[in-house]
This record gives structure tokens, sequence and C-alpha cells, in this order.
């Protein structure tokens, strides 16, 4: 039983390693995603501040904001789901 014990322990100091690991491309991802998520609250938050023949043109960068949001979203996830982190 000890020994079983000691395996146990072992096992889980290594997946607390593996999971203090930093992985540079996951942390470049999430630093562009961040920014991508502050441009797109900027964005939104000019809305209300446009008049309406600025409007369609501070919509249209919102809505390119979300855009890019979402594509480095779907790279963070396919980045997780191939690297494990």
């Amino acid at each position: 039983m000890r020994l079983a014990h000691h395996h146990i322990e072992k096992r889980l100091a290594a997946g607390a390693r593996e999971l203090t690991m930093t992985c540079p491309e996951r942390e470049q991802l999430l630093q562009a995603y961040h920014q991508a998520v502050a441009a797109y609250a900027n964005a939104v938050s000019e809305l209300k501040h446009a008049n309406r023949d600025q409007f369609p043109r501070q919509f249209a960068m919102a809505d390119a904001a979300r855009e890019k949001c979402d594509r480095l979203r779907e790279k963070i996830d396919l980045h997780r789901v191939t690297h494990g982190c």
C-alpha cells in the first residue's frame, strides 16, 4: 500500500509541474486575445458617442473587432486541443 501511495504522489507532483510550465505560443495567443477583447470593448463603448453619420462606420469597426476576438478564441481552443495546455 505504501508503494502505491508513493506512486500516486509522484504522478500528482509531475502533473502539477506540467500545469505550471508555460507555453510561449499559448502565452502569445492569450496576450493577443486580451488585447483584442480590450479593443472590442473600446469599440463598443465608442458606439454610444457616435452620431448618426458615424454610427455605421463605428458599428463596422466594433463588428470587425468582435470577429478578431472570435478568430483568436478559435486559435486558443485549437491550441488547447492539440497541445493540451
